[in-house]
């Protein structure tokens, strides 16, 4: 996360985002969110993957 964005953390507003498998409801905001940091939506979707990975949601394809 970048010094700019450490300084404003506190005033970003707190989201829980439920990942589920696949592409689900959740994927919209995950990847607008992610297009604010790389216009590439593969990484986006390969970190949504990893995401629920890290998080014992699904297992490894």
């Amino acid at each position: 996360v970048s010094d700019l964005m450490r300084a404003q953390w506190e005033k970003l507003p707190k989201v829980s985002f439920p990942l589920v498998d696949g592409q689900g409801p959740v994927f919209e905001p995950f990847a607008k969110i992610g297009l604010l940091f790389t216009k590439n939506l593969d990484r986006i979707r390969e970190a949504y993957k990893s995401a629920g990975i890290a998080e014992g949601l699904w297992e490894a394809a």
